[in-house]
């Protein structure tokens, strides 16, 4: 059985070897002989050659849009089912299991005569199919059709699997701008408490109690810490290969979210749906995420941890992160001034700005903008144990271990007029 060589980082003491080796972090190629240069040992990470699977060429300029995604396809499948040849027996999976006391949401979703499944990962894109799951209900309720199984044409019976991945450290820092960064009490209570209990030494009472105001390096050692001890997981934050045991059914499609525009248009053709993808959610979001604040029962639990004043100011800092509101869109009341805002009022502010940030270019790059600013807050040793937790991640779908966002080969500039994470800025 395959263990995974969990490697220890060693530093020196000394100002002057930090600072060599932050020096050497910036300037070094990503490599693992850069790593191994200033004391790391050579790491888990294989390269693409090592797992039995050539880089995936270039399409040809004859092929059409259709034929370079099915092309794309194809490479995935290749990737997976050569990570599951190495590593498909190993001990490095910890699938996935509720706590006692919760009911486990079905692995896989039956979309079309038991034939096709949709396997749903937090944080990568599960929410947006599971709105165009809805969205075919309601079509066909229209059409006279109540089962939505009963859209599909004809099968010959074989099973087609599918799923939606995700760059994996975007999807960790998606996960906790979106349970702890924005107003979100349920998470607050029960990661938030442990993180700030374990990992903050100086808690104050009122962060103790409500685990509010979670950082993200805090949350970057929890993380490590829960898949490394086993307790207090959470599917949103658990890595994606502990999900829908990918080395046990023969995935046909695997989405990636960076790339949906082109991969959810093919699948939803490709397994017969009746109405295709083409629309945004943009606008859902600001008005769903405002109501998980503002709703009466919500709005009560907020107000126990913070006014609605810095509530609101995470929503706004979570829009902007996300690219839905331009970063230039400042939240638009002074300090103090949204201690008693309605949902109405704030709804009505967040969607104005959004039709004024036209600039989708320049929205787009705030999702790297924000990536940089939340990996330069962690330190290298931690970056390094967070890259061994994710490391069937990335053997397994093809993502770059050594993301220049996350290992920058420059030092990190940051913006001194705005910040993604400062909440009054």
């Amino acid at each position: 059985m395959l263990r995974f060589p969990v490697k220890k980082v060693v530093f020196g003491s000394g100002v002057c070897f930090v600072l060599l080796l932050l020096f050497r972090v910036w300037t070094s190629p990503k490599s693992e002989n850069a790593f191994r240069s200033f004391g790391l040992e050579k790491g888990p990470i294989r390269h693409m050659a090592e797992l039995e699977v050539r880089p995936q060429s270039q399409p040809p300029d004859t092929l059409d849009d259709t034929q370079r995604v099915e092309r794309r396809f194809q490479h995935r499948r290749e990737v997976l089912q050569s990570a599951c040849r190495l590593y498909g027996n190993s001990s490095l999976f910890k699938q996935f299991r509720p706590a006692a006391g919760f009911q486990p949401f079905p692995p896989y979703r039956p979309v079309m005569n038991k034939t096709v499944y949709f396997c749903g990962i937090a944080k990568a894109a599960s929410t947006t199919w599971s709105s165009f799951f809805s969205a075919i209900k309601v079509f066909m309720k229209a059409q006279g059709v109540q089962a939505s199984n009963d859209w599909a044409p004809q099968s010959d019976g074989e099973k087609v699997y599918f799923t939606f991945v995700r760059e994996p450290y975007s999807r960790l820092l998606s996960a906790y701008v979106d349970k702890l960064l924005t107003p979100n009490t349920l998470f607050w209570r029960v990661t938030g408490r442990r993180t700030v209990q374990k990992f903050r030494a100086d808690a104050s009472e009122r962060s103790k109690r409500c685990g509010h105001d979670v950082t993200f390096p805090e949350f970057v050692n929890y993380v490590i810490d829960s898949q490394r001890t086993g307790e207090n997981r959470d599917a949103h934050f658990v890595p994606t290969h502990d999900h829908c045991h990918m080395c046990s059914h023969p995935y046909r499609y695997i989405g990636h979210l960076e790339t949906i525009k082109q991969d959810m248009p093919y699948i939803t053709e490709a397994i017969g749906s009746p109405i295709q993808y083409g629309r945004t959610y943009d606008k859902d979001t600001i008005v769903q995420n405002a109501r998980m604040v503002f709703l009466k029962d919500r709005r009560a639990l907020v107000q126990r941890c913070m006014d609605l004043d810095e509530a609101s100011r995470r929503l706004w800092k979570k829009y902007q992160i996300r690219g839905i509101i331009h970063k230039h869109e400042r939240f638009p009341y002074a300090r103090g001034a949204a201690a008693n805002i309605t949902l109405a009022e704030f709804v009505d502010k967040a969607l104005k700005a959004y039709e004024a940030s036209k600039d989708k270019p320049e929205r787009k790059a705030q999702r790297v903008e924000s990536l940089r600013e939340a990996f330069a807050q962690i330190p290298l040793e931690d970056r390094i144990q967070l890259q061994q937790t994710l490391f069937l991640d990335f053997q397994m779908f093809g993502f770059d271990p050594f993301l220049e966002d996350v290992f920058p080969s420059q030092p990190y500039q940051p913006n001194r007029k705005f910040s993604y994470f400062k909440i009054y800025d």
